[in-house]
């Protein structure tokens, strides 16, 4: 009975035991087991507050800024440019549901601690934005070798590896790097290396090719005139390849610096303008200043042409480029480069000019107000004067004169921007675009563009008058006559008169002014009807509407 009693207790004790091994093991632990990590910090045989009071001691510990290496380079990286944190309660739950517990035994012996992962929260965008921006400084391409010139010769510099960086080997590698704790101070990220396609033997052999050709610096030169010697050459030549696979070749080449530092000085002191043929013609004198309705005859004019035209040369930056590239990779020493040029007739023919013999339109506007404004108007008066516009060839007021400028000698004076009054440098010039608009619609020619002022001013003609203001706003007119004509303009105390020579080819031009129509909330709109009638054409009839706003209060 005693042998049965006791068999029967033993078997009794180990269900139980084996019952509390089962239903302890199955439950979260109140401690992590002896030997726990957290990301390698020490978490051994403790409770959650002392779980939570490790990791928090950890990231006071992390590095405000950590050192990020990607190959042959490196970014430093502040701790919130990470977007990735741990997630503290989460972890301490992690840790103490898969570490076991100390204080629990099973059958076979006490339960071992292990390594937990912290767990982290990731900011998608902000994570983003750093992976792309170590992407961006990761990325390195393979060098094909190079040029430098030091000490008054040019050696080469050798071929070199790049090197490339996935995205999604970044997220990775941060993301395990991060989860060690503490934060450390540097992380590594693996690169792919991206080998040299060129040999240094290569790259040498076309810098000796170099040396020879500019031992001796060469000149760029034309027919009359030359440019150089080259002594700066050397400084903008690089080499680049002639394909992507294994042992593609190379060539010389020039960099992007050799534009403005050697072709376009060269192209501009190579070129050479044409000389348009100089006239001598009457100044502009007042002929016409009415506004309404007009009808106007050319007027016999006693024109002479004191020299003949000239032809020029265009030499190109990009010509200049393409010619030196081509003297570069030739085996033959040259010391002198010519750079093709291309012949600029002028925009007059001495025979187009010939044939002026009228004042083939003019016009005359009173100034007003401010010396300022009387003097912008002095100045761009004389730079169009004397303009010479050959037949089918456009006047551009912007063309000619560009940006109205304190260093051109332009001031401050009223103009009129956006429909209300103001102030600029150049205030007054549109007063110079009124006549000469006037002035080429009594001579009949063509109106390409104008704009008229927002609202009326009234010593201006209705619906016959511009603005102007560079770049955007422009007067142009084409002479669709079949000679030349010449723009003459002048200044007296109190006016400005801009006249037009031309062929006389006994034309009548009628300027009619419609009604000035109200126009609801503006102030009125008016069309101007232009007749030219040559004989043996026909007759070309023109239509101008414009509709002016209210002007301001002010005005």
């Amino acid at each position: 009975m005693r042998r049965w009693a006791l068999g029967l207790f033993l078997a009794i004790l180990f269900a139980v035991v084996f019952l509390i091994g089962l239903t302890t093991r199955g439950a979260t632990p109140a401690r992590t087991a002896e030997g726990t990590t957290i990301g390698g910090l020490i978490a051994s045989d403790m409770d959650r507050g002392q779980l939570l009071s490790a990791l928090e001691q950890a990231g006071k510990q992390t590095p405000s800024q950590v050192t990020v290496t990607l190959g042959e380079r490196s970014q430093v990286v502040t701790a919130a440019d990470f977007g990735i944190n741990v997630d503290a309660s989460a972890t301490v739950d992690k840790a103490l549901a898969e570490s076991g517990s100390s204080r629990r035994w099973w059958f076979f012996g006490r339960t071992q601690g292990k390594d937990v992962a912290p767990v982290l929260v990731e900011d998608d965008p902000v994570a983003a934005r750093l992976r792309e921006r170590l992407v961006r400084v990761a990325d390195v391409p393979e060098s094909h070798g190079g040029v430098k010139a030091a000490a008054g010769t040019i050696i080469a510099v050798p071929p070199a590896a790049g090197q490339s960086l996935d995205p999604s080997v970044v997220g990775s590698a941060l993301r395990d790097s991060l989860g060690r704790l503490p934060w450390p101070p540097a992380i590594t990220v693996p690169v792919t290396v991206l080998p040299a396609h060129v040999t240094p033997e290569a790259v040498e052999a076309l810098v000796a090719q170099a040396r020879t050709q500019l031992t001796d610096p060469p000149r760029l030169i034309t027919a009359d005139r030359s440019f150089g010697p080259l002594t700066t050459l050397g400084a903008h030549l690089d080499i680049a390849p002639l394909g992507t696979t294994a042992g593609h070749g190379i060539e010389l080449r020039l960099k992007a610096s050799a534009r403005d530092a050697i072709a376009v000085p060269a192209a501009e002191e190579l070129s050479i303008d044409p000389q348009e043929p100089k006239v001598s013609a009457p100044a502009a004198t007042a002929l016409l200043r009415e506004q309404g309705t007009v009808t106007w005859r050319p007027r016999p004019a006693s024109v002479s042409v004191v020299a003949e035209g000239k032809p020029g040369q265009a030499v190109t930056a990009d010509a200049v480029l393409q010619t030196l590239t081509a003297h570069l990779r030739s085996t033959t020493p040259a010391a002198e480069i010519t750079a093709p040029a291309k012949t600029e007739q002028p925009k007059a023919t001495t025979e187009s000019v010939r044939r002026i013999d009228a004042v083939l339109g003019s016009f005359t506007t009173p100034f007003q107000c401010c010396p300022a404004r009387v003097h912008n108007i002095r100045l761009i008066t004389k730079t169009i004067d004397g303009t010479v516009i050959g037949p089918g060839q456009q006047f551009s007021l912007n063309g000619i004169v560009g940006p109205r400028t304190a260093a051109k000698g332009y001031r401050e004076a009223p103009f009129i921007l956006d429909g209300e009054l103001s102030k600029d440098i150049g205030g007054g010039v549109s007063q110079f675009a009124t006549t000469a608009l006037n002035a080429a619609f009594f001579a009949g020619l063509k109106l390409d563009r104008y704009q008229p002022h927002s609202f009326y001013i009234s010593r201006y003609p209705a619906g016959r008058e511009a603005t102007v203001n560079f770049p955007g706003i422009d007067l142009r007119w084409t002479n669709n006559t079949g000679a030349a004509v010449l723009v003459r303009a002048a200044t007296t105390d109190n006016s400005l008169t801009v006249t037009l020579y031309g062929e006389n080819d006994k034309r009548v031009v009628s300027g009619v002014s419609g009604p000035r129509v109200p126009v609801s909330g503006k102030d009125f709109r008016i069309t101007i009807t232009r007749t030219v009638e040559v004989p043996g054409r026909k007759p070309v009839t023109s239509r101008f509407t414009t509709t002016y706003n209210k002007p301001p209060e002010e005005h």
